[in-house]
């Protein structure tokens, strides 16, 4: 038989206190992360590109979804650029 699992107290600003499963309700962004991962050339764009069409048309509680495609290239550089690092030539896109 599964046990119940014990919820950490958490102190608020004024006192009040919420369990740490209201903080993260309180918190949640409510988002959804897809990814699609695959080696160069694969078509991993391709395949990105059928979810993010279909969840463009969707909408959720009235509202429209936003959808957006990253890849990890971009962090990648970002990451190297900000700490001055040369990057390798094969993540020079």
């Amino acid at each position: 038989m599964a046990t119940k699992p014990k919820v950490a107290k958490i102190e608020t600003v004024n006192q009040r206190q919420k369990t740490s499963q209201q903080e993260a309700v309180a918190d949640a962004a409510h988002e959804l992360i897809f990814a699609v991962v695959g080696h160069v050339g694969s078509g991993t764009s391709e395949i990105a590109s059928q979810p993010k069409s279909a969840l463009e048309d969707m909408q959720i509680n009235g509202e429209s979804v936003d959808v957006e495609i990253v890849k990890a290239k971009t962090f990648m550089n970002d990451w190297a650029e900000e700490r001055s690092i040369d990057k390798p030539r094969r993540f020079r896109y």
